[in-house]
């Protein structure tokens, strides 16, 4: 236990300021900071210029074809020339972005254009470059080194929507979308360019600034492609991924639907704002659990929590606390995607090519993220309620989490992709 101890205090020691800078990026980046955002945003749009909640939540659509464009892109570029430049540029274009919303005028196609190059441009603030620099300087407390950097999402979720309120009641929408632009600018680039340093990966760099992937251990993308587990990931993830993602921002109307006003719909304890409160729960209880069980058991147990969320939506007329705990079930879900995606991908396939793999499921698990919060709103606008889409996502969360049970025990590799004995081999199952 005492070697233990020291080598995760080693690490710790190490790889502080590594985790640190990943909070600050990912939270301040292109998964949550648009995303808890426009929950709140869209009500003021919406007046001003005549759209639906079809027509808002929309722009999730077009932010996922741009993550589709540019996560493999950025999976790429960050296997070949290391993921803190590629980190650092997408901070300053996804600034841009967010600030350049303040300029819409009524066209939804100058709406989703923006959206389609904040995605494409953007997604190097994606977890896929900042988990990487994590899973090459921990490995006996990666779950929870995963788990702490994820939490930015959570924080955001947590304090962004009742901010965003807050800034679009004191000065409007347009002002708010130049303040959020200015977020990233002024906090997480700063933080990233001192702090977001891997050594490890910088003595690979060659006199070219690239990376030698040669002497990475893991498996080579083109036999990634031909493992089915990377197929049962992908798969398991997206349908997750669209159910999760599809009711985060419709929350905020169904607690309308039920009598809630927007303000209580968007405060921290009742409404939007718990799911980040409760994203931060998942993500400090997944990754400590992941350390000491089997990955894919824990993935299961506390990815079908939505199951229980979508039935009780579909009762109606609840009592506060019942929403609550459904509010709390699906940021607990959407707590430990993105930190069982990373760690998933370094116990089953390696480093040598994790820019790609992740970067490939992260594009699986957009597509049904990005599509679902509009074919959520578009159900509800054209039947008058969430009921039909509530039943099928029950359905595909549970199916979803359950492929992940299939992709059997951990594996280790060496440089030319050859499975090698390991003492994680065959995890405990909890």
């Amino acid at each position: 236990m005492t070697e233990i101890t020291s080598k995760a205090m080693g690490e710790w020691k190490a790889g502080y300021k590594i985790v640190v800078a990943a909070l600050f990026g990912i939270g301040l980046g292109l998964s949550p900071l648009p995303y808890y955002t426009i929950i709140v945003l869209s009500e003021p749009m919406m007046l001003e210029f005549g759209w639906n909640i079809g027509d808002v939540f929309g722009c999730f659509i077009y932010s996922t074809l741009g993550v589709f464009v540019g996560s493999p892109i950025v999976g790429f570029l960050t296997d070949r020339y290391g993921a803190r430049r590629t980190a650092l540029i997408s901070i300053l274009f996804l600034a841009a972005a967010m600030a350049f919303l303040s300029l819409m005028n009524g066209s939804l196609a100058l709406y989703y254009g923006t959206f389609f190059a904040m995605g494409t441009l953007g997604a190097g603030t994606l977890p896929v470059t900042f988990t990487r620099a994590i899973n090459n300087n921990f490995d006996e407390m990666r779950g929870l080194a995963l788990g702490i950097a994820l939490m930015g999402t959570g924080i955001t979720g947590f304090i962004v929507p009742g901010l965003t309120q807050m800034m679009i009641d004191q000065y409007g929408w347009r002002t708010t979308f130049q303040l959020l632009g200015l977020l990233p600018l002024l906090i997480s680039f700063p933080v990233a360019f001192f702090w977001f340093r891997d050594k490890k990966e910088e003595a690979l760099l060659d006199e070219g600034g690239k990376l030698d992937a040669t002497i990475v251990p893991g498996m080579p993308f083109a036999a990634v492609l031909k493992d089915w587990r990377f197929f049962a990931m992908g798969l398991g993830f997206l349908l997750v991924g669209a159910s999760v993602s599809g009711l985060i921002p419709n929350i905020k109307f169904l607690l309308q639907d039920q009598g809630y006003t927007p303000q209580m719909s968007a405060s921290k304890f009742m409404g939007v704002g718990l799911i980040g409160f409760s994203v931060l729960v998942g993500r400090s209880a997944g990754g400590y659990l992941v350390d000491k069980f089997w990955a894919p058991g824990i993935a299961f147990f506390l990815l079908i929590l939505p199951v229980v969320s979508c039935f009780i939506f579909l009762a109606g007329d609840n009592p506060i606390w019942l929403n609550t705990l459904a509010i709390c079930f699906v940021g607990i879900a959407a707590g430990v995607e993105f930190d069982l995606m990373a760690f998933l991908v370094a116990k089953y396939f390696g480093m040598k090519s994790y820019g790609k793999i992740y970067g490939a499921l992260y594009a699986m698990f957009g597509l049904g993220a990005g599509f679902s919060p509009g074919i959520f709103g578009f159900v509800r606008d054209t039947t008058g309620s969430y009921d039909v889409i509530l039943m099928i996502a029950a359905g595909t969360v549970f199916v979803g989490s359950l492929l992940l049970l299939t992709i059997g025990g951990y594996r280790r590799f060496d440089t030319e992709g050859r499975v090698v004995p390991a003492p994680d081999a065959a995890p405990v199952a909890p």
